[in-house]
């Protein structure tokens, strides 16, 4: 962890930079950097075919134009919704993490948030792990979630 933190304060990107980006986005990921952010927060959930995919809240009605409870459907169908559907003639997919963790630059560090819908449910964390490890951003990744078996989990 001492590679994570220095002597100075981080200046984090809470799910992006929101101004004319939707929240937990590549783009607004990428724009929080491209004015100074030096870590990132990414809040990720599991969806019923086992993806991790960046999200704040579990149900894709409040920040897209579809219906659902992300995990309870596949990727497939999520992939199709557009977060950006208020900001006119434009549009985002809700980002599996993999594909954004491959686009954020090696200086940034990164705070992965965890949400799961059930005090039980590790098998997100358990994903995460592995592309983690498969990544290797290791030394530059934070895990946090409100579910203390997931922290568990992981530091175990």
């Amino acid at each position: 962890m001492t590679e994570f933190y220095n002597n100075k304060p981080l200046f984090f990107a809470h799910r992006g930079y929101l101004l004319n980006k939707p929240e937990n986005t590549l783009s607004s990921l990428l724009e929080a950097i491209k004015i100074g952010a030096q870590a990132l927060e990414i809040d990720v959930m599991q969806t019923k075919d086992k993806k991790i995919v960046c999200s704040h809240n579990h149900y894709l009605d409040i920040e897209t134009n579809f219906i659902g409870d992300i995990s309870e459907i596949e990727y497939s169908y999520i992939k199709r919704a557009n977060t950006a559907y208020r900001l006119k003639n434009k549009k985002e997919p809700i980002p599996q993490l993999i594909d954004v963790l491959k686009k954020i630059p090696d200086e940034i560090k990164i705070n992965i948030e965890i949400k799961t819908r059930k005090y039980r449910d590790i098998f997100a964390a358990r994903e995460i792990v592995d592309i983690i490890k498969n990544t290797n951003i290791s030394q530059r990744v934070l895990i946090s979630s409100f579910n203390p078996l997931v922290l568990w989990y992981i530091k175990w």
